[in-house]
């Protein structure tokens, strides 16, 4: 979206959908379109942030357990990787969303994975194995 308010800015009209032409555009809805596509950005850029430091500090921090993969899907290069673990006497169940790469090709059903914690949840787990090398 910021791009496009840029290509806007500067050339004073923005394509349109399926080539049906360029609508032009004043200075008024050029600013409007700036503000708005840079708030967005911000938003979606703190939110990425954030992600990444809680990832971050699960990975460093949070205890690590064994987790026996229970079972692996892909569709096209997504895919999703389901495990169990065992904590204080207790079997929880996971998963996380995965991208295809020759790392989560590895994954086979019945393999142990080590698996990180959230301290303050011991729901949420992070795949040690995709945030380290």
């Amino acid at each position: 979206m910021f791009l496009i308010t840029l290509v806007g800015g500067v050339f004073g009209f923005i394509p349109r959908a399926r080539l049906i032409g360029f609508q032009d555009l004043d200075p008024g809805e050029i600013r409007i379109l700036f503000v708005i596509s840079f708030a967005l950005t911000l938003v979606l850029f703190t939110l990425l942030v954030r992600r990444i430091g809680r990832i971050e500090r699960i990975v460093l921090r949070g205890p690590k357990v064994t987790a026996h993969i229970v079972s692996v899907q892909f569709t096209k290069d997504r895919g999703r990787v389901e495990y169990e673990y065992e904590l204080d006497g207790q079997v929880y169940r996971s998963g996380a969303a995965i991208m295809k790469s020759k790392a989560t090709m590895e994954f086979q059903e019945g393999q142990d994975i080590e698996v990180a914690l959230d301290p303050d949840n011991p729901r949420k787990t992070v795949l040690v194995t995709l945030f380290t090398e």
